[in-house]
């Protein structure tokens, strides 16, 4: 039980500590969300990238620089 009651403490102290940072950081606070989704982005980008065949290195040169 106290394991419960530690956890709704530290539950809200985390909601307090955001809501105050949007608040008074709005900035920061957009900042933090903007990274958070695109690691979600880049992690979701590698997952699908795994399942797909190899490119050759000197193939995505090419692509990079305009070439066919």
């Amino acid at each position: 039980m106290a394991r419960t009651a530690e956890a709704t403490r530290l539950k809200e102290s985390v909601k307090e500590a955001i809501v105050e940072l949007m608040q008074e950081e709005p900035a920061l606070f957009q900042e933090m969300i903007v990274e958070a989704l695109e690691d979600m982005a880049l992690l979701r980008a590698m997952k699908e990238g795994r399942k797909t065949k190899l490119v050759p290195r000197e193939k995505l040169s090419d692509l990079l620089k305009g070439k066919k």
